[in-house]
This record gives C-alpha cells, structure tokens and sequence, in this order.
C-alpha cells in the first residue's frame, strides 16, 4: 500500500479548543442548510418517497463538506497553532463554507436532473437559460477558489512556524507538499471559472430580425428555435433581409438567416451553416379553389 501524504505528519493536539468547536458547529450548520434546502418533512408515503429523490445530490453535498471539514481538523491536529492568523484564516474558511453550500446544491441538484432525465430531483431547480448556469459556475469556482486558497494559507503559515511547532525533514517536505496541493486546486478552480467568464456571450448580442407583424410564423419559428437553446434573445426588429444583413455587417448583432445574402462588405458578415438536426419549421399553403391554372395545379403536386 502506498504512504499516504499525511503519514508523515504527528498528532500534535488531541484534545479540541473553542475555535475548533465553533467551526465544527459552523459546518455543522452548513450541513444543515442542505438539509433545509431539500424542503419541508414529507406527510405522506408519496411525498416521502418524492421526497428520497433529492438524496444523491444531497449525499454528494454533504461527503465534500465532510471533506473540507475533516482538512481543517487534521491541520489542526498537526501542527496545533491558534494565533491570530489560524483564527482569522479559519473564521473566514467557514465563513465561505457557509455560502458555498449554495451553489454546491444547485450544481450537483442540475447534474442528477441531466443525468437522470429528471427524475432525481425532490423540488424543481430553478434554472432558466445558459447565462443562469454560467453565474452558477462561476460563484460555486470563486467559492471553491477562494476555499482551497486558504487551506494553503494555513499550511503555508503552519511552514513559516516550524521552529516553533518543531517540525522534522519529513513534516516540513510533507507541510510543503500540502502548500503545493491547495495552490493547485485554487489555481484550477480559478482557471475554470475564467474559462466560464470569458466564453463568448453571443446570447447577450441584439437579435437583428423581422419584426413580427411582417412575418409572425418565421418570427415566432426562431424566437422557439433560441428558446430550445436555453435563451431569450433582445430582438433588434429590421425589415427584410438586405437591412437584416446591413446591420450585423455593422456590428449591431447576430441573426439567422434561411439562405445567405451577399453583403455590400463581404468581409463584414460571417456565414454559419446550423446543422441538420432542427426542430421542423411548419409551412402552409393557401389558393383559390376557383384557381384552376395548370401551373398551380404542377405546383400543387411537387409539394
């Protein structure tokens, strides 16, 4: 069996201080504010059993604040300072523990629904368009960023104090690679959540197209399009097509197009063909019944 990390490291404190019982019941209490947000105490068998399908996202919440939980107190345990850094680090670790059960529960609650189809899911969660998840992703990265940034702060602080704990060669490599592991995680949590920043927000630009009056079924057939894809755009109304086109060339925002139209700036316009996979687009067509022209009755029969 390979040596674990912490094997290295003594058990220094064994019996707990006041500052370790107030974050215990600090993140005590963020487990409880899981518990609450799974809802109220189920009255009947149906809703009991309702109830149960909000468990995995719930077990998953409370096993990584279990963790974070059992990081500080083995820091603690090791090295067994409490000066003014240790409590103010600490007070403000559980202090953003505090908050960060709150996106932890909504992601994790949006993964069993994706995953599930959602079933495992105890109360509707309430995402509205890809804008919404993006914020999501990126309070739950700041919050882990700043999280797994001050477990390195402690350990960095517990190395600047080994004369004073007494730390051997072996502690101090292994206090240096705990340093080593949170800056790591600090650094990919603040790496992702940049990457969730800085995506290209085309569902935030003008929506240049028909205004409705002049074409309800294509207006309203896009509009669904957008929705289906998790936003609602801000419509920029134009009146045909070369006016469409002449106002995305000048940067007023995006729009789609049944066919392209050559632009009076080529390099202006960009053209992106959507794949074949799109929802169907209802067409009708209307004539006189007293119509009896050869061409519409040719018509007629190749549609």
């Amino acid at each position: 069996m390979k040596p674990d990390l912490d094997d290295a490291l003594r058990i220094r404190r064994h019996q707990p201080t006041r500052l370790e019982g107030f974050i215990d019941a600090t993140f005590a209490f963020a487990v409880t504010l899981l518990v609450i947000s799974i809802g109220h105490t189920a009255d009947s068998v149906p809703e009991m059993l309702h109830a149960l399908r909000g468990v995995p996202a719930f077990a998953v919440c409370f096993v990584l604040v279990a963790r974070l939980w059992k990081a500080h107190r083995d820091w603690s345990r090791y090295y067994d300072i409490e000066d003014g850094t240790t409590i103010v680090l600490s007070l403000a670790l559980v202090f953003v523990v505090v908050i960060f059960v709150h996106p932890l529960r909504l992601l994790f609650a949006l993964l069993f629904v994706w995953i599930s189809a959602g079933y495992l899911v105890d109360q509707p969660v309430g995402l509205h368009d890809i804008e919404e998840l993006r914020q999501a992703f990126e309070v739950y990265g700041v919050g882990f960023a700043v999280i797994a940034g001050l477990f390195a702060l402690l350990y960095r602080h517990a190395l600047r104090r080994r004369a004073l704990i007494g730390l051997d060669a072996r502690e101090i490599v292994a206090t240096r690679m705990h340093v080593a592991l949170w800056t790591a995680l600090a650094s990919i949590a603040t790496l992702s959540t940049l990457c969730a920043t800085l995506v290209p927000r085309h569902a935030e630009e003008p929506f240049v197209f028909y205004s409705r009056p002049s074409g309800p079924i294509v207006h309203d057939t896009i509009i669904g399009f957008c929705r289906a894809a998790g936003f609602t755009p801000r419509i920029q109304q134009a009146a045909d097509v070369q006016t469409i086109v002449a106002l995305v060339a000048a940067g007023l925002g995006v729009s789609l197009l049944i066919s392209p139209t050559p632009p009076t700036n080529p390099d202006a316009v960009v053209y992106r063909e959507l794949s074949d996979d799109l929802p169907p687009w209802p067409l009708s067509v209307a004539w006189s019944p007293d119509n009896r022209s050869p061409v519409l009755e040719r018509f007629l029969e190749l549609i």
